[in-house]
């Protein structure tokens, strides 16, 4: 578990519980630009930057910010594991080597989350 950097206030426990929400329903989170400086904050108290992509999208007027799991250890790994594999099941198995990590990664950043409202 990541080591909390600092105790989030309470509206960053808020926020925190926006995010671990869209995780449990999601698998991801999305916020608007007027938001970014809160987010981060909770990201980086959290120390979850390694777990996360944080991808910046523009549409006309409209700025948001979405946030996914970080797929690329898992493919790495999966595909390290699978090396042994016969090239006709290695698709397969790379597939759910990276569903069952990347599962593993959205219940640890959540369980990260509630660890840093629970200790805030």
């Amino acid at each position: 578990m990541p080591r909390l950097v600092e105790p989030l206030s309470s509206e960053e426990k808020e926020a925190a519980q926006r995010i671990i929400k869209a995780f449990n329903v999601y698998g991801a989170f999305v916020f608007e630009a007027r938001e970014k400086n809160l987010f981060f904050n909770v990201i980086r108290k959290a120390g979850l930057e390694p777990l996360i992509n944080i991808r910046e999208l523009r549409r006309r007027r409209v700025q948001i910010y979405v946030v996914l799991l970080n797929e690329r250890p898992c493919v790495n790994e999966c595909n390290y594991r699978c090396r042994s594999v016969s090239e006709d099941e290695r698709d397969m198995c790379v597939n759910e080597c990276v569903r069952e990590c990347l599962a593993n990664r959205r219940k640890y950043l959540i369980e990260a989350l509630e660890n840093a409202v629970a200790n805030s």
